[in-house]
């Protein structure tokens, strides 16, 4: 762990079209005024929406934001749902209110996996997160995400690899990014690892279960989420991923694909 709380991370990224619907409306009010209109999310400034569409307004809002939001990502998943939804309220207030802060400034003081989301596409992050590298070529994946009813607390996962002296070997982003750049897909899917899958799997059975029941459907490889507790299986296409779907009828499930641009540049 960091003095200032947080972990060194070194990961790559990759955006997919997996996303939370969020509706931004300008209002001659100041304030921000979320309203959830479908799936599980916490309220006002329990949101990382709110929290930062505050923080990238500063004290001189010029107005405030009706915000409506459709939750299609699970909580505790280790998607990144939260994360890109508050890259989208700073984004939001940058082009409809106008700021005086710097985005990403503001979406690395609000949490690590933000500044990521600002661009999408897929990228390196390092150092806490905010250490971004943007100049990766596009990836083509498709993959089934499944989750269990139970989430996986990031604050747990860490404490947990600190309570067992777990480090990652440091090399794994390395071979990564060394097939992506060779455009070698299968180089790429072998050298891919989460230094998370220890702690959660020995913790949470059911989490390594859908990892096994996933190789079992066709994946050619099938990984945890960040610190899950969701899992991604890789397919050779979509079509592929959403036949797998059949399989998972009684836990949550979505196919999803790489995305082929930035579409999330400001």
């Amino acid at each position: 762990m960091r003095p200032d709380g947080y972990h060194d991370i070194d990961t790559i990224m990759c955006e997919v079209d997996l996303a939370d619907l969020i509706e931004f409306r300008r209002t001659q009010e100041a304030g921000f005024r979320l309203t959830v209109l479908e799936g599980d999310a916490p309220p006002g400034d329990g949101n990382l929406i709110v929290r930062a569409a505050k923080a990238a307004a500063g004290a001189q809002a010029r107005g405030g934001l009706d915000i409506r939001l459709r939750k299609r990502i699970p909580m505790e998943a280790g998607l990144g749902g939260g994360s890109s939804n508050a890259a989208m309220a700073i984004a939001a207030v940058a082009r409809l209110l106008g700021t005086d802060e710097n985005p990403q400034e503001i979406a690395a003081r609000i949490g690590s996996d933000v500044p990521f989301f600002l661009h999408g596409g897929v990228g390196r992050a390092r150092g806490r997160g905010e250490e971004t590298d943007f100049t990766l070529p596009a990836v083509d994946l498709h993959m089934l995400i499944v989750k269990p009813e139970r989430g996986t607390p990031t604050a747990w996962a860490y404490r947990e690899m600190d309570r067992r002296g777990r480090d990652g070997d440091g090399r794994s982003a390395e071979r990564v990014l060394d097939a992506i750049r060779r455009n070698d897909r299968g180089g790429m899917i072998a050298s891919m690892s989460n230094d998370f899958e220890g702690v959660v799997f020995e913790h949470f059975p059911e989490v390594r279960s859908l990892r096994d029941r996933l190789l079992s459907a066709g994946a050619e490889k099938a990984m945890l989420c960040g610190s899950g507790s969701a899992v991604f299986g890789v397919f050779a296409s979509r079509e592929q991923a959403q036949e797998a779907c059949e399989a998972f009828a009684d836990v949550w499930h979505a196919a999803a694909s790489s995305t082929r641009k930035r579409a999330r540049g400001l």
